[in-house]
C-alpha cells in the first residue's frame, strides 16, 4: 500500500466506515438496542441542547363560576447541554514491515496496514463500551458519558446540578457505599413501583453477571420458571413480570432501569481516518469518533447501586 495521501485516506474511510459501524454496534449491547429502535441519530455543532421540563402551567384548575381569574402561568424550563466527545485509535506501521507483508514475507499477516486498521478498530470499539457503563469521568472527563453519568442523583448532569434541581435526578437505591446483592425480588419491586409513582414506565433493567444470577435464583426460588432470551453482542436477558433484566459483560456493581424512550446515541462523526504527518519511513494516521449518549429525562430512570 503506497504512502499515506489524501486520497488514500478516503479510499480507507470508504472501505472500513461499514466495517466500523457494524463492529461499533455488534458488541455493546446498549448502542446494539438503540440502534435497532432508529436511537442513533446524527448531530450538528459540538453540543447536544435540549430544554429539560419541569414544570407546569400553574394556572390549571377547578373555578367557581363568579371568580376572578388569577393570569396566566406557563410552562418552565432549564436548558440542558452536553459536549461531544472525541474517541480516536493511532495506528503506524513501519515502511519495511508494510512492505514485507504486501509480499508475502510475513506468514500469517497478509497486509501489515490493513490488519492494524481492523484490529484498530476493534480496540476503539471495545473502549466506547467500557465509557457507556463508566460515569464518564475517565481520562480527566475527556470519557464519553455512559448509564452511570446520567442515572444519579447528586452530581451535575447535562449542567444541571441533580441536588439543586432534583426533577432532574434519578431515582437511586444506595448501600451508603458497602457493596451487597440483590437478596430478595422486593428489592427490584420497590424500584418498579416507586418509577411508577413518578409516572415512568421501565423498559429494560441492566446489571452484571453476578446480580442476574442473584435474580434468576430468587425467581426459581419462588418457583417460577427462569425465560432466558439471547441478545446481540453476547447479552442475555431474563424475563421479570414483563420487563427484561439482561446481563452485560464488564458490567459495572449495578442494576440500571431504563425508560427507552428517553435515550439516544448522539454523533457528529462515525468514523473518520486522517493521515499523520511522516517523520520517518512509517505509515502513519488515527481513526477517530465523534458522540455522546444523550439521556433527556433522568427523572425517569432509576438504579440500585452499591452492588458486588
Amino acid at each position: 500500500m503506497p504512502a499515506l495521501t489524501t486520497n488514500q485516506a478516503e479510499l480507507i474511510s470508504t472501505t472500513y466506515d461499514p466495517v466500523f459501524a457494524e463492529c461499533l454496534f455488534r458488541d455493546s449491547y446498549v448502542l446494539n438496542l438503540l440502534n435497532s429502535l432508529g436511537k442513533v441519530e446524527t448531530m450538528k455543532g459540538k453540543t447536544v441542547n435540549w430544554k429539560a421540563h419541569y414544570s407546569g402551567n400553574s394556572s390549571v384548575g377547578s373555578y367557581g363560576e363568579t371568580d376572578a381569574f388569577g393570569g396566566a402561568g406557563n410552562q418552565a424550563y432549564k436548558d440542558a447541554t452536553l459536549t461531544v466527545k472525541l474517541a480516536k485509535v493511532e495506528l503506524e506501521v513501519s515502511g519495511l514491515h508494510q512492505k514485507a507483508t504486501e509480499t508475502g514475507g510475513v506468514e500469517g499477516i497478509a497486509d501489515a496496514w490493513a490488519n492494524e486498521v481492523e484490529e484498530g478498530l476493534e480496540d476503539l470499539k471495545d473502549d466506547i463500551n467500557d465509557m457507556l457503563y463508566a460515569d464518564g469521568t475517565g481520562n480527566s472527563g475527556k470519557d464519553i458519558p455512559g448509564i452511570p453519568y446520567f442515572v444519579q442523583d447528586t452530581g451535575t448532569v447535562a449542567g444541571l446540578d441533580t441536588t439543586t434541581y432534583t426533577w432532574f435526578a434519578s431515582y437511586i437505591d444506595d448501600n451508603s457505599g458497602t457493596p451487597r446483592n440483590i437478596t430478595a425480588l422486593s428489592s427490584i419491586e420497590a424500584v418498579v413501583d416507586a418509577m411508577f409513582e413518578r409516572k415512568s414506565t421501565i423498559d429494560l433493567i441492566l446489571t452484571n453477571s453476578t446480580q442476574w444470577r442473584k435474580v434468576a435464583n430468587l425467581i426459581e426460588a419462588e418457583g417460577e420458571r427462569v425465560t432466558t432470551q439471547a441478545l446481540a453482542g453476547g447479552a442475555v436477558s431474563i424475563d421479570w413480570e414483563g420487563t427484561p433484566i439482561v446481563k452485560i459483560p464488564g458490567y459495572p456493581g449495578r442494576m440500571d432501569f431504563l425508560r427507552l424512550r428517553d435515550w439516544k446515541y448522539r454523533y457528529l462523526t462515525m468514523f473518520e481516518f486522517e493521515a499523520l504527518g511522516k517523520t520517518k519511513d512509517s505509515n502513519t494516521g488515527f481513526i477517530k469518533h465523534y458522540g455522546t449518549l444523550q439521556c433527556r429525562n433522568p427523572y425517569m430512570q432509576a438504579a440500585i447501586i452499591d452492588l458486588n
